[in-house]
């Protein structure tokens, strides 16, 4: 996933940069971050040598995705700011800093000692397998039909023409664009029958991909998203990626998709989705050189990486928490996902929007990252904090095991529905653990119910895929 391979492309960045070596001055808190981020990344660095004992990395493991995710919002963050002589002490609460990574640590500590000794890959183990099987090639009149839809959506979103009492419903709809981008990858890759309709088909719908984002929706993760599906689609289906292959996933993702879609994005609105957009993006690259492009592709990977900020503010601002009230909001958080709002007319907005109000003072139209230690310090203080973290640990090896663990080896028609769900359950895992706890499992829960939706219509019959294929 992104969040582990940017380590390696970003920790050189920063280093290899003349300028920002040259501003480097430690003051006695810098000097106490700067040694809990080295024990930080030993720590995330002692979970491959332990995957390593059992043989080759699998590098989209959700344990190493993980700690990819918290070494690059936590210790790179800081020493990226110590690096560009960014004073510690700058904002009110970066007094907190210390004691806010102290307990991050412990809390990382304790996710993975639940990954690795909460037994479950045993749990997985005893878990039934769903009757999922798939077609060895099912109709590309299924496929093309769901992507209509979610492309639609998409067009719709973009327009701003809906109302947004209907806005999520779209959002929901418009993932069906990357469901199918999955599992056309997944047949084109190594299906049997009418792999070459398939190759073609993933022709035509990556363009499609791009386009979108580069004309109604300046999104990295949009551009990311479809060269993430592909890689674990191979990784798990043809080759596993070796460093070899991880290294230039890496640099591309750090040094040419941020980058570039950081400057795009600067463009006018008026401009930025049209070819003049595009030229003048190119423009802005060359003018800068070598130096303003080094700069750049640091910048735009670390200043989205700032969740140790948050948690300095949590640790700072945040009252003695309510226990039993902030166990409740995790116990609702299958209500979140699944009630109406119509119904519920006090259902609470994005925590991420909660936080920027309650913490920053914002208006509440802007998300801010919170991270899962904040939100469970907030809700549950430091000892909430590493019981939970051991518990998303436990949960983090439930699912890889069950998805791909237990089914690793098997026939295309059992292998693939489990890897299409666990491609964007480790996805959005990857995404929740930015936010709110409440927020990224009740948005979990809500894809999972499209994604088996997606499965079922899959595995039933048609004329082009008789039932005979799966069983």
């Amino acid at each position: 996933m992104w969040g582990s391979a940017l380590i390696v492309a970003v920790a050189g960045l920063i280093f290899i940069n003349t300028d920002i070596a040259a501003n480097a001055s430690l003051s006695n808190d810098e000097n106490a971050l700067l040694a809990l981020s080295v024990v930080f990344i030993g720590l995330a660095l002692s979970s491959l040598a332990v995957g390593r004992r059992a043989g080759p990395i699998d590098w989209f493991a959700i344990i190493y995705v993980m700690a990819g995710a918290y070494v690059l919002n936590f210790p790179l963050r800081l020493m990226y700011l110590m690096a560009t002589g960014t004073g510690i002490g700058i904002f009110p609460y970066w007094d907190k800093l210390v004691e806010a990574m102290t307990y991050v640590l412990l809390g990382f500590g304790a996710m993975l000692l639940g990954y690795y000794v909460a037994f479950g890959d045993k749990v997985a183990q005893l878990l039934p397998s769903l009757n999922l099987k798939w077609q060895l090639s099912p109709s590309l009149g299924k496929l093309a039909t769901l992507y209509f839809i979610g492309f639609g959506a998409r067009l719709l979103l973009s327009l701003e023409i809906v109302s947004s009492t209907y806005m999520y419903y779209l959002i929901v709809l418009s993932y069906l664009t990357s469901f199918v981008l999955a599992v056309s990858i997944i047949y084109a890759l190594v299906s049997p029958v009418n792999r070459g309709m398939w190759r073609a088909f993933v022709l035509v719908l990556m363009p499609f991909q791009f386009i979108y984002t580069f004309v109604w929706s300046p999104n990295k993760m949009a551009v990311i998203e479809p060269l993430y599906i592909f890689l674990i689609c191979y990784h798990y289906l043809k080759n596993r990626m070796s460093l070899k292959l991880f290294v230039p996933a890496a640099l591309i993702i750090a040094g040419v998709v941020f980058p570039v879609i950081a400057v795009y994005r600067d463009q006018s609105p008026l401009v930025y989705n049209t070819s003049i957009g595009i030229i003048n993006t190119m423009e802005d690259l060359i003018r800068g050189g070598w130096q303003g492009y080094s700069d750049l592709v640091i910048d735009s990977v670390m200043r989205r990486s700032h969740l140790v900020d948050s948690v300095a503010l949590v640790v700072k601002y945040s009252s003695i928490p309510d226990v039993l009230t902030g166990i409740g909001e995790y116990l609702r958080i299958p209500a979140y996902a699944f009630w109406p709002r119509a119904f519920w007319s006090d259902k609470p907005i994005s925590q991420s929007q909660i936080f920027g109000i309650d913490y920053l003072g914002t208006t509440g139209m802007t998300s801010f990252g919170l991270s899962n230690p904040g939100d469970l310090y907030r809700n549950l203080g430091l000892a909430g904090l590493i019981v939970g973290m051991f518990v998303l640990g436990f949960i983090y090896r439930l699912v890889y095991e069950y998805f791909i663990g237990k089914h690793r080896g098997s026939p295309l028609p059992t292998l693939a529905p489990y890897l299409f769900i666990y491609i964007f359950v480790l996805e959005q895992l990857y995404l929740g653990f930015e936010v709110a706890i409440s927020t990224g499992i009740s948005e979990l829960l809500r894809k999972l119910v499209l994604l088996l939706v997606v499965v079922l219509h899959l595995r039933a019959p048609s004329h082009s895929a008789p039932i005979r294929y799966y069983k």
